[in-house]
């Protein structure tokens, strides 16, 4: 069995992989897309561990804030999706509350004791990991009633395994 490659994805990374978008007020519009590389396998499982056990759910950080500097107002929504090159419409995996992260800052986000809400939160809805191929796309789409400023906002998927082929 091949053991994964442990790797993180953030709206920070550079290389490409990444595109981050602008959210129109008030409609559900793409703020996130990662697209696996050619030869790549990247592997989000449904189990995050917590002080040595494995809890359901993918536990992930998010902190959106708007140019006035407010933290996204909690009743604002997430949706995550996958796209394949083949497919005529995304997968949609989950619609999650931003409140799951509100008012949590990113580093008390990968605390133990407020990771096991999150993920407990981000059940993916699946036994196995969700696995993007080569050319697959996560996608997260945001409805909230602001813009989000990139500049003062994070995502990062932390718990992500990558199998190159």
């Amino acid at each position: 069995m091949i053991t994964p490659k442990v790797i993180q994805i953030t709206s920070k990374t550079a290389d490409g992989s990444v595109t981050l978008s602008q959210n129109t007020p008030g409609v559900r519009s793409e703020i996130f897309r990662f697209k696996a590389k050619l030869g790549q396998n990247v592997l989000f499982p449904n189990k995050t561990r917590v002080k040595g056990a494995l809890v359901r759910g993918h536990a992930f950080v998010a902190k959106l804030v708007a140019a006035n500097g407010q933290e996204l107002d909690a009743g604002s929504l997430l949706y995550i999706a996958i796209e394949r090159p083949q497919s005529e419409a995304p997968e949609y995996i989950r619609r999650l509350p931003y409140s799951i992260w509100n008012g949590i800052s990113t580093t008390d986000q990968r605390d133990d004791n407020k990771k096991t809400g999150i993920a407990q939160s981000v059940d993916l809805n699946r036994e196995k990991p969700l696995v993007l191929e080569p050319d697959h796309m996560l996608v997260i789409e945001l409805k909230a009633d602001v813009q989000v400023d990139w500049s003062k906002s994070y995502l990062e998927f932390y718990n992500v395994g990558e199998i190159n082929q």
